[in-house]
């Protein structure tokens, strides 16, 4: 299902009432459903803050929804349902996919979610020096030392999340799993995936 960006912004409420009515059906279903119902809701933001979707993030799995929400930024998501709203999603969600990280609270985030690892650090030093008296002659010494010892750091830096991933990259934060750094199939790179789209008025060189 398609509505246009300007209905959708103009009128949210179509978008509102459309997926509310789909959730309902499911529901109506009562687990009468062969296979999962995945709602995969782009520019979901513009939708606002939707009671019905709430109860499908925590009671809808047993009914066979799965919801996949697509969200332009982190500031969206709290924008739609506030800092505790947000809470509740990442606790709810089964993984989180970041891509083209661009936001500095984003990337904090995300290093003290990914945590800390140990490394091993080098540290290297010399002396030297002469005993004597007077007029003596004195005798020099020299001597070089070598310690090793572990060090904590991010597995990944917030500067490196908004500096040097590629656009391309995903980062994903999986529940009860260690995150994943992985690149996405972007489809006018992949010739069998490339061949499934279809020509249209963004891109004309396809199909």
């Amino acid at each position: 299902m398609q509505l246009p960006l300007r209905a959708l912004e103009n009128t949210p409420e179509i978008g509102r009432t459309i997926i509310g009515a789909l959730l309902n059906a499911v529901y109506e279903a009562d687990g009468n459903i062969q296979n999962r119902v995945l709602f995969l809701l782009d520019e979901v933001a513009r939708l606002g803050r939707m009671r019905i979707m709430a109860t499908a993030r925590d009671a809808g799995r047993k009914y066979g929804i799965t919801l996949r929400l697509l969200y332009q930024s982190v500031g969206q998501l709290e924008e739609q349902w506030g800092r505790e709203g947000k809470r509740a999603w990442y606790e709810a969600a089964a993984h989180r996919t970041y891509v083209a990280i661009s936001d500095l609270d984003t990337a904090k985030e995300l290093e003290e979610t990914f945590g800390q690892y140990g490394v091993m650090a080098t540290s290297e030093g010399s002396n030297s020096g002469t005993s004597g008296k007077g007029w003596e002659a004195g005798n020099r010494s020299r001597g070089t030392n070598t310690s090793y010892h572990e060090i904590s750091r991010p597995l990944i830096r917030r500067e490196e999340l908004l500096n040097d991933a590629r656009v391309d990259e995903a980062f994903v934060v999986v529940r009860g799993g260690r995150p994943l750094r992985c690149g996405m199939p972007i489809y006018f790179r992949r010739p069998e995936i490339r061949e499934k789209i279809a020509a249209n008025r963004f891109n004309k060189h396809l199909g």
